[in-house]
């Protein structure tokens, strides 16, 4: 097939990583960088060999050679440079979240539409083939009926200028959720337990509920503490069904999925020592992939692009996580009262 022309803004932390990932996608060429900082720019296009244009100004990359835009801006950023890659007919691929509001993403969602093309948010996990097969295990009922969930993410790096960490780590467990179990007509409320000196919200506690279960979000950057004690390293997602307990921690260096018999507290996990998980888990078998999940979200992205196949983090999906998001943050504003959802 036609190679799929792409363009990346945002060359930081997490865009250098894409430049690399999607560079090694047979399928894709890519044939624009751009970023507002010209020292990292240069650094990028010298890292990566790419003989491409470069530019601080978007609209000079946006020509007929370019399908599709990749876009890992801070967040705040996303909503301008999303629309105008969309209003010129280009497909997008976006770092969560998809845009900072409701109005926003609406807008988005129907520019996208009207201009018939992909708007893509790369929530990762739900491109972990692990985490896809405890999905399966919920569609087929092997937990039982699901009554609770727990979703933890835990100890990434602070950003003292922001996002907060609501909307740094919320949208990885709020799209977690969300893949699992859905969230639909549903209420959330949050509040915060810490912050930076510069007064942006480092660790926060919430609440997800809907007539048939609920669950909690735990999150906290690195340096602060959960139950008096620092925070780990996690990005895990605990269900409790009225059969089973499924706990899956999908932070890269120690992804698994352990299995325990009847239903547990949310948090039980937190407070069992590795002798006791050893004896009360069950074999995983069947639900650990050896993959990258990073990979996986680019090459779907890239795959829907030349096949029309549908993607799991479209602009409805991911719309939905920002409506999830917002609410929180309105909760947050009024000292943790809860936002119906709908």
């Amino acid at each position: 097939m036609k190679k799929i022309g792409l363009a990346v803004v945002g060359l930081g932390y997490w865009g250098s990583k894409l430049v690399q990932v999607f560079k090694g996608i047979e399928a894709v060429d890519i044939r624009a960088l751009c970023d507002q900082q010209a020292k990292i720019l240069e650094k990028v296009i010298r890292e990566t060999q790419l003989n491409c244009p470069g530019s601080a100004d978007l609209e000079r990359l946006l020509t007929d050679d370019v399908q599709a835009v990749v876009v890992a801006t801070p967040p705040a950023g996303h909503y301008e440079v999303v629309r105008a890659a969309l209003k010129a007919g280009k497909h997008v691929f976006v770092e969560k979240p998809l845009a900072v509001s409701t109005d926003q993403v609406e807008d988005l969602l129907s520019l996208a539409q009207q201009k018939k093309v992909l708007l893509f948010t790369d929530h990762t996990f739900c491109y972990d083939h692990t985490l896809q097969n405890v999905r399966q295990s919920v569609a087929t009922g092997a937990l039982g009926k699901i009554l609770h969930c727990r979703c933890e993410w835990l100890a990434a790096r602070p950003k003292p200028l922001g996002p907060s960490v609501l909307w740094d780590s919320g949208p990885h467990a709020l799209a977690a959720l969300h893949y699992l179990l859905g969230v639909h007509q549903a209420r959330v409320r949050m509040e915060a337990l810490g912050r930076l000196p510069s007064e942006v919200l480092a660790a926060a506690l919430g609440q997800v509920e809907s007539d048939d279960w609920k669950a909690d979000i735990v999150l906290g950057w690195e340096g602060q503490t959960l139950y008096g004690q620092p925070v780990p390293k996690v990005a895990r997602v605990t269900l409790v069904g009225s059969h089973k307990t499924l706990v899956y921690e999908g932070s890269f260096a120690i992804r698994g999925v352990e299995i325990f018999d009847g239903t547990r507290e949310p948090d039980f996990y937190f407070h069992l020592s590795p002798e006791a998980r050893r004896q009360q888990a069950h074999p995983y078998a069947g639900f650990m992939a050896q993959d990258q999940p990073l990979q996986n979200a680019c090459e779907a992205f890239i795959n829907a692009l030349q096949t029309g196949q549908p993607v799991i983090t479209d602009g409805i999906f991911s719309a939905r996580v920002v409506h999830i998001l917002e609410a929180a943050e309105r909760s947050l504003s009024q000292q943790g009262a809860w936002q119906t959802l709908v």
